[in-house]
């Protein structure tokens, strides 16, 4: 599809390819998402691996086009941290998207080592109404 797209002339046939192109890549989101829940369920442990959160967060805000809401990254050095890598990604990807959902018209992603504690920290803050207090609980339920 990005093959096609690039050597396509026609607006029109660029539209249809470009939204074949977002089909499929939010097939694939959700095929790594029954992936990862699959694993969860049984409980299948990979080994822990080195992941910069830093990192993890430029290249979630770089695969999103356009966003309806810019996206900004606060983070001026390297946050490494251990864990598997897929589900810190679809975490902070999660985030990101719930956060561009409600958002009025930013979101920003920071990363950051403290210096004292040496704890890693990684946030999605939007400018969006929160949650209801009557809801806080529940949207840590699965599929919710």
């Amino acid at each position: 599809l990005e093959v096609g797209l690039v050597g396509s002339s026609d607006p029109r046939l660029a539209a249809s390819v470009r939204q074949a192109l977002g089909d499929a890549d939010r097939l694939q989101r959700i095929i790594t998402d029954l992936l990862l829940l699959a694993r969860l369920d049984a409980r299948v442990h990979r080994p822990d691996q080195a992941v910069d959160l830093a990192l993890l967060a430029a290249e979630e805000i770089a695969r999103r086009r356009s966003p309806r809401v810019p996206l900004t990254l606060a983070a001026d050095e390297p946050v490494p941290v251990r864990g598997d890598h897929a589900q810190l990604e679809r975490l902070l990807a999660n985030l990101v998207d719930n956060a561009q959902r409600y958002a009025r018209s930013a979101v920003r992603i920071r990363a950051a080592l403290d210096p004292v504690t040496g704890e890693a920290s990684l946030t999605v803050t939007d400018d969006g109404p929160g949650i209801p207090p009557d809801a806080a609980e529940r949207v840590f339920e699965r599929f919710t």
